[in-house]
């Protein structure tokens, strides 16, 4: 076409590009609330997990309860919320896919990525205590998925074994060595100067977690409506990675530090608090169906919990074409799940 035609030239009477412009326009809309909602979200986790520490060594707490409870929950807030917000949603296949899906990503993804930045080394308890325990919750949860729902009753018993879980290891900390407590005590900050501030933190970071999981869900359930896949597509994939942003960062600057046990404590923790507090406290609040979410997603993440767990019994720690493996399996995942 030369220069006088292209002058000329007009749209088609279809008006195909003005339908091109509005899905444009509906897709950046949906995008930017997912942005939004992410960042209010890790703004929320950091406000209420920092005025819920300092207020917590405030009234006597030890730095080691602080650090195994307030600080291990808070990473795991952002999939709390997102979860619980689904389901009065009704949208189970993100309440559900979250959940897995950020299993998923926090084995094969993050932690794929820290060992390739540097390999990790883990100690006896892990493998003693926490592998066989998530391995078993993992296994529990494809038990939960022939029934085909997780209801109001399962979820009182997965938050119960949380409760217990949390009883048990604050027990273990405290029969730790004193050298080990002082190097925990030292990661802690000591508490603020004001209880108004401890409380004010705690109640701005709640409302920001509230309000971007509301609107990070919206930008989700959007999405999933233009790009026409379910919801429990988009919970696995770009729901589940958003909401493990908070393990990554804090993963990765453990491994870049050195700290390769933090590293994976870090995960371990939050894949079972996603498993026993983030899915029981969402089946409480209202049933979940699978709802899209079928035996190759909780397949995917019980192997990849016995993989990781293969690994680190191998030689106690976890190299680099280990987590290259991870990241192959991780990204032949999402492509099997993408329509």
């Amino acid at each position: 076409m030369n220069r006088a035609n292209l002058k000329s030239w007009k749209w088609p009477r279809s008006r195909q590009p003005a339908v091109d412009v509005v899905f444009v326009g509906a897709e950046m809309v949906h995008l930017t609330a997912l942005l939004g909602g992410l960042a209010l979200l890790a703004l929320g986790a950091e406000g209420t997990v920092r005025g819920a520490r300092s207020f917590g060594l405030r009234i006597g707490l030890s730095p080691v309860i602080v650090g195994l409870t307030i600080v291990a929950f808070g990473t795991s807030a952002p999939e709390l919320v997102v979860s619980t917000e689904a389901t009065l949603e009704g949208v189970d296949g993100i309440a559900l896919g979250n959940v897995v899906g950020s299993n998923i990503a926090n084995v094969l993804l993050i932690l794929g990525i820290c060992a390739l930045v540097r390999p990790m080394e883990t100690h006896g308890r892990m493998l003693r205590v926490e592998m066989p325990l998530l391995i078993g919750v993992s296994a529990l949860a494809l038990g939960l998925l022939a029934l085909g729902q997780f209801g109001r009753p399962v979820g009182v018993l997965l938050v119960a074994g949380l409760v217990a879980y949390m009883i048990v290891t604050v027990k273990l900390a405290r029969a730790e060595s004193a050298e080990v407590e002082a190097q925990i005590a030292g990661t802690q900050p000591s508490a603020s100067a004001r209880l108004w501030l401890d409380l004010g933190v705690t109640g701005l970071g709640l409302a920001l977690l509230i309000s971007g999981g509301a609107l990070f869900l919206r930008g989700a359930i959007g999405s999933a409506e233009s790009l026409g896949v379910s919801p429990a597509v988009i919970g696995l994939s770009v729901v589940a990675i958003g909401t493990s942003l908070p393990e990554l960062a804090t993963s990765l600057l453990a491994s870049i530090r050195g700290h390769g046990d933090i590293a994976i404590g870090n995960i371990v923790g939050s894949n079972l608090f996603n498993l026993l507090g983030v899915l029981g406290i969402a089946a409480v609040v209202d049933p979940i169906s699978p709802a899209g979410v079928g035996w190759r997603d909780l397949g995917v993440m019980f192997a990849s919990t016995v993989g990781l767990s293969f690994f680190l019994h191998t030689r106690r720690q976890l190299e680099r074409w280990e987590g290259a493996t991870f990241l192959a399996a991780y990204a032949i995942y999402i492509y099997s799940i993408v329509p």
